[in-house]
């Protein structure tokens, strides 16, 4: 156990190197490139673990990990070709289903090839799914090559914008209440702290929110199993029902309540850490004695629902700012700004679960839910403090990239 352990934060690790340069390399080589070397890498990691018989041969099996970020290169690509807003966003959350439905059965698959008695069949798959899925991206056109996508006899919002990015640079260049150019923006990328002035809020809002997040992950299912008696396909049939629960609220009410805040991400996001905190609160509450001795099955379905709203909330808070923060780049930065967002959540997972543990062994479930609340306050109350003067930010990473911020 201590031995996979250290394992999984070896992966963590080379993941918050590779992540960030992943995505340097997407806005230097393009996302096609991005995607072949993920695949390729992803083919070398499950070729050495199927060939894997001691622990050092595992570790070695981690080592191509450090380009293995799928997920990235799709963020980067979502993020090029949509329109800022609420496009970005629902396009976002659909990839996020698509991500949430592989985990759900990724799993079990793998499971039901491991009980077959051959524990390196499942591997030996994923070599030839890698395989195949670099010759695919092969076949993707590259963004030079696309026709402007015709819809219902118009030009789509995303290429209208780009036939007249001229145009809105021109008419940016004159608006600088809302948008503080970047000199020489045509001729030279943006510094990464360039990237990091305008999007530090999103960046660090969604760090901190996320070591709540993985503190209450790593905590839950020993609460599953000790706090409130679960057995473990209980406790799978608890985790696969909240999974779905987020992919149905990414795949079908993301847009309509991105719409019912005017699409204003900003507010939504104000609001989904306050729900949070709130939410938080709760659950501290339901978890002390004084409640789970007069409430039915010990306070365990009040949990529960507290523990999925939370997970729902936590999915549309981070596509928003997703959403929000690859709106103040341009296509330059995109992939920067999104791989220092997968290198610094990959590091929170090196340290938070054993955050959670402790809280759990020190005080109890209360602990952790009184924590996380904290944390989320502190976030809401930076985020009241500053996002209204973030607005005033500028968009940056070259020709192209401060088109986009009109479009909302």
């Amino acid at each position: 156990m201590y031995s996979y352990a250290n394992l999984q934060s070896f992966f963590s690790i080379i993941q918050t190197v590779g992540a960030f340069g992943l995505g340097v390399c997407l806005d230097k080589f393009g996302v096609k490139g991005g995607f072949i070397l993920s695949f390729v890498a992803s083919a070398l990691c499950y070729g050495i673990l199927s060939q894997s018989t001691t622990i050092e041969m595992l570790y070695l099996s981690k080592v191509p990990t450090i380009f293995q970020s799928a997920f990235l290169c799709a963020q980067v690509a979502i993020s090029q070709a949509t329109t800022d807003g609420s496009e970005r966003v629902e396009a976002l959350g659909r990839l996020t289903v698509c991500y949430t439905i592989g985990s759900i059965i990724g799993p079990t698959v793998g499971g039901i090839l491991g009980g077959s008695g051959d524990y390196y069949f499942a591997a030996k798959i994923a070599v030839a799914g890698s395989i195949l899925s670099t010759l695919l991206t092969l076949l993707m056109p590259s963004p030079s090559s696309v026709a402007p996508i015709i819809i219902n006899g118009s030009i789509s919002k995303h290429d209208e914008k780009n036939l007249k990015s001229n145009e809105n640079n021109k008419e940016l260049d004159d608006d600088s209440t809302s948008i503080v150019s970047v000199s020489s923006n045509e001729t030279k990328d943006p510094t990464l702290w360039d990237i990091i002035a305008v999007a530090w809020l999103f960046l660090l809002t969604k760090v901190v929110t996320n070591i709540a997040n993985a503190i209450l992950a790593a905590a839950l299912p020993l609460v599953l199993k000790n706090t409130y008696g679960l057995n473990e396909t209980a406790m799978g049939f608890t985790m696969s029902i909240m999974s779905a629960f987020n992919a149905i609220v990414n795949a079908f009410f993301l847009g309509p309540i991105v719409g019912m805040a005017n699409g204003d991400l900003n507010l939504l996001i104000g609001l989904c850490i306050l729900i949070m905190t709130i939410l938080s609160i709760l659950q501290s509450f339901s978890a002390l004695p004084i409640y789970t001795t007069l409430s039915f099955a010990n306070g365990l379905y009040e949990f529960l629902g507290i523990t999925f709203t939370l997970s729902m909330c936590q999915y549309v808070l981070s596509t928003t700012l997703t959403g929000e923060s690859t709106a103040r780049v341009g296509p330059r930065s995109k992939g920067t700004l999104l791989g220092m967002e997968h290198s610094i959540f990959a590091a929170v997972r090196v340290f938070s679960p054993k955050i959670g543990v402790l809280l759990l062994q020190s005080g109890g479930v209360s602990a952790v839910a009184g924590v996380c609340a904290g944390v989320f306050a502190a976030v809401y109350s930076l985020w009241q403090l500053c996002s209204d003067k973030n607005k005033l930010k500028s968009a940056v990473g070259g020709s192209g990239g401060v088109g986009e911020r009109k479009e909302k």
